[in-house]
């Protein structure tokens, strides 16, 4: 694995991990992470594209 890994420049544990399909995913965590659900930030979406259509910018606030 180490061999393979140095001929395409890849991290020998990261290479070993997908070979054995035991790299964990980062969805979980990452959802945990957001600030809004997603029905949140669908709403806020087409709140922004409101605003752009009447060209008003979203101000920092609303997109923070």
């Amino acid at each position: 694995v180490a061999a393979i890994a140095d001929a395409h420049g890849v991290n020998r544990v990261t290479l070993a991990q997908r070979h054995k399909h035991s790299q964990v995913s980062h969805e979980p965590r990452a959802i945990k992470q957001q600030k809004l659900d997603p029905q949140q930030e669908l709403e806020l979406v087409k709140y922004i594209k409101g605003l752009t259509r009447r060209a008003l910018p979203p101000t920092r606030e609303i997109t923070q």
